[in-house]
């Protein structure tokens, strides 16, 4: 059965693919006329399907129900991420919930029950009744709302044409260093030549934070040797001046002293997109060949995203992918993204527990941003901050969320949510490859991340 999660890109339908999708290619035929089992024999069938066996039939009887389903229940599994379970010959099974099947198999005596083994953990796979009475999408909506989904339930909203502005045609791209490497360079040439192709009213910009003596030869190679990027000194812009009298510089002084370096690129970033407006690209993301979409008009305050991306580790939900968004310029939600960066960082206190981690992994500073640094600068504020901002967002997160965790909604809400998923996500699979939305590594290529040299204070 396939994982409950949101793909490592958005399906066509620009919805989770559990959505409608009860997976029955993986499902066991239904069986007649054989005898029910003891509840000790099922038990030893469910412990073959904890050996990634599935089951090929469980006979059903109301005894063997009686006597090994007690309930489906809800509960938390320490870390907020919900699970369903079915207590079953005293082992709680994980399971997939969905709610049409779930309301007839509450009211009926003859349903039946069937598990199998998932790469993801323990599922819950059922043969379907041969008649089924279609929930309603208000009765679906009561359901989820039971199971404390609140936001999903709502209408979401897409903001009407005659409020849309047009997105400045110009894609970010920024770089922190004193030199170029060849990578990097090939990688622009590559994205200008994407954009040319597909969409020439786009522009790429490259901005170069480094010392001003060493601006004139880098940009003297990039115009050389990819004459379609326009290069941008970062230090001589407005909205860096700026940025450097505010609280970020400090933030960004205290990044460059301890953590790593896609932590710097996230401080400088969304002030880079809250003045210019257009696209942001992380620098490790290519364009992908062939015929690259981009979006054309937004209303202000709204961001777009090119996906969801799937979760660090074990017990978190899916994030928005911050490697590459689009706004409009002076986007308020922008600047709640930038605020919450700083509020989070000064709660963080520089807490010691995230320098021990980053000294004591040593050339992979993953496992330190997915435990830490994402909640502060990356993925997992920047969902928090739009949600906040943007209620149709939080409405989406909301209904992967409930994918995430094992609901199975049914065809109908492919339609509910078709129109707000193509206008906050536009991107036509935008990106050849997602490096630094689910990565995170260093953005320098080949460049091994060193040991901080200072600690951050206590």
């Amino acid at each position: 059965m396939h994982h409950a999660g949101p793909s490592a890109t958005l399906p066509s339908s620009n919805l989770p693919s559990s959505i409608g999708q009860p997976s029955r290619e993986d499902m066991p035929a239904p069986h007649g006329g054989r005898s029910a089992t003891t509840p000790g024999e099922m038990g030893a069938a469910l412990a073959c399907a904890r050996q990634q066996t599935p089951i090929a039939s469980v006979p059903d009887s109301p005894a063997t129900r009686a006597a090994s389903i007690r309930h489906v229940g809800c509960h938390s599994d320490g870390v907020g991420l919900r699970t369903f379970a079915i207590d079953f010959n005293a082992r709680r099974i994980k399971v997939r919930f969905d709610l049409e099947y779930g309301a007839w198999f509450a009211a009926s005596r003859q349903a039946l029950q069937y598990f199998h083994a998932d790469a993801q953990g323990m599922w819950h796979a059922r043969c379907p009744p041969a008649r089924q009475e279609r929930l309603s999408l208000d009765a679906q909506c009561d359901l989820l709302t039971a199971l404390g989904y609140h936001h999903a339930i709502q209408a979401p909203v897409v903001p009407p044409d005659e409020v849309r502005r047009a997105i400045p045609r110009v894609v970010h791209q920024l770089w922190i260093d004193e030199t170029v490497p060849d990578g990097v360079v090939e990688r622009l040439r590559h994205n200008a030549c994407q954009l040319r192709q597909s969409s020439p009213s786009y522009a790429l910009c490259f901005h170069v934070l480094c010392e001003k003596e060493n601006f004139t030869a880098i940009a003297r190679r990039i115009r050389e040797e990819a004459p379609d990027v326009v290069v941008r000194c970062v230090r001589r812009s407005q909205w860096f001046k700026a940025f450097v009298s505010g609280q970020g510089w400090h933030q960004f002084l205290e990044a460059k002293r301890w953590a790593p370096r896609f932590v710097q690129y996230d401080v400088l970033r969304y002030p880079l997109l809250l003045r210019h407006g257009g696209i942001l690209l992380d620098i490790t993301d290519p364009l992908r060949p062939g015929g690259v979409t981009l979006p054309e008009r937004m209303a202000q305050g709204d961001v777009f995203f090119s996906r969801m991306v799937d979760p660090f580790r074990a017990g978190q939900h899916a994030d928005m992918d911050v490697g590459c968004m689009a706004s409009l310029p002076g986007n308020p939600t922008v600047g709640r993204v930038i605020e919450s960066s700083f509020q989070n960082w000064r709660n963080l206190g520089y807490h010691p527990n995230i320098s021990q981690a980053l000294a004591e992994s040593p050339g992979d500073v993953t496992p330190v941003y997915q435990e830490h640094l994402s909640a502060i600068s990356g993925p997992r504020m920047v969902t928090n901050a739009v949600c906040e901002a943007r209620a149709t967002l939080r409405i989406i997160l909301d209904l992967y969320e409930a994918a995430e965790d094992g609901i199975v909604l049914s065809e109908s809400w492919k339609a509910r949510f078709a129109d707000a998923m193509q206008y906050y996500f536009p991107f036509d699979g935008v990106l050849q490859a997602h490096v630094s939305a689910n990565m995170r590594r260093e953005v320098t290529p080949g460049q091994a991340r060193t040991r901080p040299e200072t600690r951050p204070p206590v």
